[in-house]
């Protein structure tokens, strides 16, 4: 959860950073560049979700359940 701990100017960069990675990844492992590039996407608007949803849960620190 390191990007919740960064300001959130510098969030999309890092998420972008880290699809790219298994984009990266997934191409070494057989994946058609095609394949790939929407497991990047995938995985950027998952990253993006799951950021958002443990912000309006309370944050890092917990939920309010």
């Amino acid at each position: 959860m390191e990007a919740l701990e960064m300001p959130r100017n510098q969030r999309d960069g890092f998420i972008v950073e880290v699809a790219t990675r298994y984009y990266d990844d997934a191409v070494r492992n057989g994946l058609s560049a095609s394949q790939a590039e929407e497991w990047r996407k995938n995985i950027d608007e998952w990253l993006h979700a799951l950021i958002e949803t443990i912000e309006v849960s309370g944050g890092a620190a917990g939920g309010h359940a």
